[in-house]
């Protein structure tokens, strides 16, 4: 398996919160409330072309809370709280990422309210090989909660662009 390398999301300053098939990190994501296990498969010509090109993926977990009326002015243009996130790259083969949540910006909670997290995963290539995005796969965007209640680990199709593959988005 190849060495793993932390990406920051975009605009944050995110602590690695997801592991490659690494089931010891398990127990803290569960304990911090925040984590799931995504899955990662691809269509064969996904797998082939990534392979030939070198090229990686990065699997990104965002996180938001609904303002509470005292958080109002912590919104951003969304009209969300901006609670942090994960990404990180991983090799382009199939495999299970567990996120853990530790990039969530638990100092920013104060301002949601209560049981309002959401969490939106995407996955896309590393733009080793291109400046464009190679990828088109299914993503996880709704309430933390009800992503949490899924059997894991939950499933994400990847294909090449290309290839006009159905995306699913859950929950």
């Amino acid at each position: 398996m190849g060495t793993l390398k932390t990406v920051p999301a975009a605009g944050l300053l995110a602590v690695a919160g997801l592991v490659f098939g690494d089931s010891r990190a398990h127990a803290e994501m569960v304990s911090a409330g925040y984590g799931l296990t995504v899955s990662l498969a691809f269509s064969e010509l996904a797998l082939a072309t990534l392979s030939r090109r070198g090229e990686a993926v990065i699997v990104d977990a965002s996180y938001w809370g609904t303002p509470t009326p005292a958080g109002a002015a912590q919104a951003d243009e969304a009209g969300q709280i901006n609670l942090g996130g994960d990404a990180v790259e991983v090799p382009a083969i199939e495999g299970v990422v567990e996120i853990t949540g530790r990039g969530v910006l638990t100092d920013m909670l104060e301002w949601t309210v209560a049981g309002s997290i959401g969490v939106n995963v995407n996955v896309y290539s590393a733009r080793l090989s291109s400046d464009d995005n190679l990828l088109s796969c299914d993503f996880i965007d709704g309430p933390l909660a009800d992503v949490q209640t899924l059997a894991m680990p939950i499933t994400l199709n990847c294909g090449l662009i290309e290839e006009n593959l159905d995306t699913v988005a859950l929950p």
